[in-house]
């Protein structure tokens, strides 16, 4: 693999990974709060990083919707956490669109909601499983889903 492949695949994971964790981050702060403990994060810096997660999961989803109009990284990306889910792509979409519900539910209130605890899994499912697409897998997924 060139240096030139490397970097972006590393980019792309990074671009993943960061926002799952930005998520993390916010909805491990709300939690505290709950729980008495203070932050030093603002309410509109929680909710930019809840809306960085939502907005990853809505690339999730359309991923699986329409996978001829976006990027084939998020293609393979949506696709692996299928198989880990064991889910087919309706039902991932299915999850997702509810983790989306949930992260603008706790974003609009910044509490702790029902629901939250798996929608945290699906950002851990997300941050851990980027860092293991590999540019060919992704193209391959992309190949297969259009043709």
């Amino acid at each position: 693999m060139s240096i030139w492949r490397r970097k972006r695949r590393y980019e792309q994971n990074r671009r993943f990974s960061e926002r799952a964790d930005d998520a993390l981050l916010a909805i491990g702060l709300i939690r505290n709060a709950a729980d008495g403990i203070e932050t030093t994060r603002s309410d509109a810096e929680l909710r930019e990083n809840l809306s960085e997660g939502k907005s990853l999961l809505e690339e999730l989803r359309a991923a699986l919707e329409n996978p001829e109009e976006v990027d084939a990284y998020s293609v393979a990306l949506a696709h692996r956490l299928c198989k880990q889910w064991k889910f087919v792509p309706e039902d991932a979409v299915e999850r997702l669109t509810e983790d989306i519900q949930t992260v603008e539910e706790v974003s609009e209130r910044l509490a702790t909601t029902r629901g939250l605890s798996r929608t945290e899994e699906t950002f851990e499912d997300i941050e851990s499983t980027a860092a293991q697409i590999s540019e060919s897998e992704a193209e391959e997924i992309q190949k297969q889903i259009v043709n």
